[in-house]
This record gives structure tokens, C-alpha cells and sequence, in this order.
């Protein structure tokens, strides 16, 4: 069971170490929070923490029937215009954004018209992209993190009490001072993260019973972390250049899209797009999202060791699942957009289409969690196992 004592140090880590990469909010900034009616009994620790800090909240209460509300009586102009109006005005006043996932049911959708019921996640979606936006201009930060709810704990089979030990274990709010401990664990990832931006990778392949997958990095990129961003983040990711993914893979966790799970994923990639899928359960919803525009390409490309995640089961959230360590750690494509801070050089525009970067509204993670091993290909030709029995090898 989690405690307040350790609701109230969640709150801390999403505050104090989640936003304006771990360095603390300014006083008097207004920190933006999203959540669900199904997270209510976080947001005292959320108040209390940000006023703590002399700053502002403003709360983006949404209680769960507003979306099949909205789906249900509202015409898709009026889904539109409802969201992007409210999507700007969220972004215009927030110089900080905490979103609370806790989704309360998503399959009380499902019965809804599916065009609908979609345009509403991409118009939901544009929240984010707007926020990555801002971000990009170095005018707001974020951070994100996972409340449990009665219909994630259906989903993976666990009590409510295993699933939020879960969570504190992936957080380390059984340490004393979790912000600490999450700042040595960053640390110890960075130093990995230094020594693959130190090699001028361009190329990798992913090999292993699940996959033989080649993508093209490019020199014109980084390899980043997400931790501050996402709490908790054990993986290191990059933006690969979109026009040099050859290959196939099969991924061992599902996707949930709004209102559907789509399970058994398999793609296989020629000349960059995917070009074959599969999956074992909502095949054809799966094969409508790859012939959306900037769907069937590549936007990112991660790897999480085992030595630092502590989270052993699924979760039905992505924010846990791509920092998963059983059984063989795991990697993570995702379809969608990319990540245009994994460059280089000075953003600027055309800077996507020059260097290849993948254009979306959406970003879906698609997770791998067998065994494989990743080889490296350097600017100079060299060739080089980077990732292998679960971890880092560089």
C-alpha cells in the first residue's frame, strides 16, 4: 500500500526534480496540472508541493465521462474546435506541465462512433505536440507520471496494492530521499549515454528470435535521456533518420490506442516504411493507423538496461512498460513523430525534412522485451556490440 508519506515525496520528485530539468521551478511560475477525476486523491500532495515552491497551479480537472461525452454529442468540428481551443489556451498559460496518467476505463468508448471516438485522441495528442512545441523554444518544461486506477489493475491481473509497488519501486519512494536516488541512478545512466555520443554511431541492428531489424542513425544526431520528463526513465533514445529502417520485428507488449489493445504486433520495414504487419488482435484497426500519414515510419529508437530499472511486470502504460527490466530489459521503436532535440545542430526550419526527421501527430511506443543484441555501425566504418545479455556493453 502506498503511504501519504509517500505520495507526498511523489509529489516533491514530480515537482522539484520532474520539472526544469531537476534545477526547480522559478517562484511565482504557474505549473499546470492534468489528471483525472480517478487521480483526485493526488492532488492535494500536487497543491501543497507546488505551493511549497511559491509558484501557481492550475488544475485541468477532466472528470472520466467527459471524453464519451464529447464523443457522444459533439459533431467532429465541434470535438475539434473544443479541444485545440482549450489544447492552445492550456499551453499559452503554463511555463510547467505535470500530466497525471490514470486512465479509469478506456474501453467505455469502445461503443462510440470510431471516427469520433479517434479524431478525439489525435485533437488529445495535439496537446503534447504543442507542448514539445513551446518546449523546443525553451519557454516550458514537463513531466509526467502514473497514478494506479481500478481498470489498470483488471487489466494486468495484479491487486491495487501490487501495482503501486510498482510504482514505488520504480520511483524509489521507499529511500529516504527519492529525489537523491534518482539523481545518482541518472547519473550512472549518462554515463552511457556520453559513451554512445562519443563513437559518431550512423547505423544499428537488432537481432535476436523477435528480430533482424536494421535502422539508420545518422551522424546528425544525439543519444538522450528522458528522466526530469518521465518519472520513472531508465531507457537512452534517439531519433533515427526515417529513411533507412530495413527489416522486420515482432513486439511482446501490446499497444493500447484509446480504446482498443492491439496485441502481437509485427512489422517489417523495406526502403524505410513498413511494408507487412500483424497482430493477434485488432489487426485492421492496427493497419488503419499505419496508412496515416507519417504512421508506418520510424520516430524513435531506445534501449533500457536491467541494472537500473526495478519495474517486473507489465503495466498497461507505456511511461512503464518501455522501462520495463523483465525478463532481458528492452528496447523500443516508436511509430510517429520524432524527437527534433536529438539533433545536433541549431533546430531551424526544413531542419525535419533535410535530416530526415519523422513528421506525425501521433508517437506510439511498440516494445520488445526478448532477447537481442545491438551492433553499431561508426562514421568510420567500424562495427561494434553496444547492447547485449540485457545491458550496455560499451
Amino acid at each position: 500500500m502506498i503511504s501519504s508519506s509517500q505520495l507526498y515525496k511523489y509529489a516533491q520528485l514530480l515537482v522539484w526534480f520532474g520539472l526544469n530539468a531537476g534545477k526547480w521551478p522559478q517562484s511565482w511560475q504557474t505549473i499546470c496540472i492534468t489528471l483525472q477525476d480517478s487521480a483526485k486523491d493526488f492532488l492535494p500532495y500536487l497543491i501543497k508541493s507546488v505551493y511549497e515552491y511559491d509558484c501557481y497551479p492550475l488544475v485541468h480537472y477532466i472528470p472520466s465521462s467527459l471524453s464519451s461525452l464529447i464523443c457522444e454529442y459533439a459533431n467532429e468540428t465541434q470535438i475539434a474546435h473544443i479541444l485545440h481551443t482549450r489544447n492552445q489556451w492550456i499551453v499559452d498559460q503554463s511555463d510547467h506541465w505535470i500530466d497525471i496518467i490514470s486512465p479509469a476505463d478506456p474501453l467505455a468508448m469502445q461503443h462510440l462512433d470510431g471516427k469520433k471516438v479517434w479524431l478525439y485522441d489525435v485533437v488529445e495528442s495535439d496537446l503534447m505536440m504543442k507542448m514539445f512545441e513551446k518546449e523546443n523554444r525553451w519557454q516550458l518544461s514537463w513531466t509526467e507520471w502514473l497514478f494506479a486506477t481500478e481498470w489498470l489493475v483488471r487489466v494486468v491481473w495484479m491487486t491495487l496494492d501490487e501495482y503501486r509497488e510498482q510504482i514505488i519501486n520504480a520511483c524509489f519512494l521507499d529511500a529516504e530521499n527519492p529525489i537523491q536516488k534518482n539523481r545518482d541512478i541518472i547519473m550512472q545512466i549518462e554515463e552511457f549515454r556520453d559513451k554512445l555520443n562519443s563513437l559518431d554511431i550512423i547505423d544499428v541492428h537488432m537481432q535476436g528470435p523477435d528480430c533482424d531489424l536494421y535502422i539508420h542513425i545518422w551522424d546528425q544526431r544525439k543519444w538522450m535521456t528522458w528522466w526530469y520528463k518521465n518519472i520513472p526513465s531508465f531507457e537512452i533514445f534517439t531519433s533515427p533518420d526515417r529513411r533507412g529502417t530495413n527489416g522486420w520485428i515482432r513486439f511482446t507488449q501490446p499497444l493500447y490506442v484509446t480504446w482498443k489493445r492491439v496485441s502481437d504486433i509485427f512489422l517489417r520495414f523495406e526502403n524505410w516504411v513498413v511494408v507487412e504487419y500483424n497482430a493477434s488482435e485488432n489487426k485492421e484497426f492496427f493497419g488503419a493507423l499505419l496508412a496515416t500519414k507519417g504512421w508506418s515510419m520510424i520516430g524513435e529508437f531506445s534501449m533500457t538496461d536491467t541494472r537500473f530499472s526495478r519495474i517486473n511486470k507489465p503495466m498497461a502504460v507505456t511511461l512503464y512498460d518501455e522501462n520495463m527490466w523483465w525478463p532481458y530489459g528492452n528496447s523500443h521503436i516508436a511509430i510517429g513523430n520524432a524527437y527534433l532535440d536529438t539533433f545536433v545542430g541549431e533546430i531551424y526550419d526544413g531542419v525535419q525534412e533535410e535530416f530526415g526527421f519523422n513528421s506525425s501527430d501521433i508517437h506510439y511506443d511498440l516494445i520488445i522485451t526478448t532477447q537481442r543484441t545491438i551492433t553499431a555501425t561508426t562514421k568510420s566504418g567500424a562495427k561494434m556490440c553496444i547492447y547485449s545479455d540485457w545491458k550496455f556493453v560499451v
